[in-house]
């Protein structure tokens, strides 16, 4: 009855601020070492290649001209989760593409993924191709973050279980 009432102590532990805060501290690191690796591998998180510089330059890779967006990743624990953003405000033009001149015409009648795939073959004056470093909504979790995600849940229960 001991090893019961001993568990049923370290679930109500768990279920406490200091479990959860622990978890998406962790989940906040990991996050932000899956963005660096977008970076670094010019993918996003779900794989697919960013497309290149429509004028190639000198120098780094792509999103890595000042370092600004690469340098300034950030993450931290909210109420409910864990928020990922950036301190170069104009990452989201980066995360979403911009459509440029020619207008989605079929935008109302198409799904998110449809609406994507027309705006990740855009090209013109003024388009800025998507390049996500974070994962989307309507896209789902990545295997990747699944399992960063999963690792860090795992990690947390096992200390859990042994204090």
């Amino acid at each position: 009855m001991a090893g019961l009432l001993d568990w049923a102590s370290r679930f109500e532990a768990m279920s406490r601020g200091s479990f959860m805060d622990g978890l998406k501290r962790q989940v906040a690191v990991d996050g932000l070492a899956l963005t660096a690796k977008c970076f670094a591998t010019t993918t996003d998180p779900y794989g697919v290649p960013w497309t290149g510089l429509a004028h190639p330059r000198k120098g780094g890779p792509v999103l890595d001209k000042t370092g600004a967006m690469k340098n300034g990743a950030l993450a931290g624990p909210i109420f409910g989760g864990v928020r990922f953003y950036f301190a170069a405000t104009y990452s989201r033009f980066h995360q979403y593409g911009t459509e440029g001149r020619e207008r989605n015409k079929n935008a109302d009648k198409q799904t998110d993924l449809e609406r994507e795939a027309h705006r990740r073959t855009q090209t013109g004056k003024g388009h800025l191709p998507i390049r996500r470093v974070l994962p989307v909504t309507f896209l789902g979790l990545p295997p990747s973050w699944s399992a960063m995600i999963q690792k860090a849940f795992n990690q947390h229960i096992k200390l859990a279980a042994t204090h």
